[in-house]
């Protein structure tokens, strides 16, 4: 798999916003009312983890959640990290 380009990567974050680029890392900082609602979306994070098979990193507390990701294996962002942020993107959309 092909690590992207830091050109490519800022290209493809233009249209993935709230998304960021980090330390080699894609990452993506939400705020929510209620510790319900960003377990709600912890849930939702963990079963498309597993249909994609692509596992970002979660952290989360009472009505914070950070979401980072890099594919390990290749050593950097790949297109597996953008189908990933796009599935998480479509689900806070919804």
């Amino acid at each position: 798999m092909q690590v992207l380009t830091h050109e490519e990567i800022i290209a493809a974050l233009r249209t993935r916003a709230p998304w960021t680029y980090e330390d080699g890392l894609l990452v993506l900082h939400v705020k929510e009312t209620s510790f319900e609602r960003i377990a709600d979306l912890v849930r939702a994070i963990l079963a498309m983890a597993e249909a994609l098979d692509h596992h970002p990193d979660v952290c989360f507390g009472y009505n914070w959640l950070r979401v980072s990701t890099m594919t390990h294996d290749a050593g950097g962002i790949t297109h597996k990290d953008l189908a990933c942020i796009d599935r998480i993107l479509q689900h806070r959309a919804s």
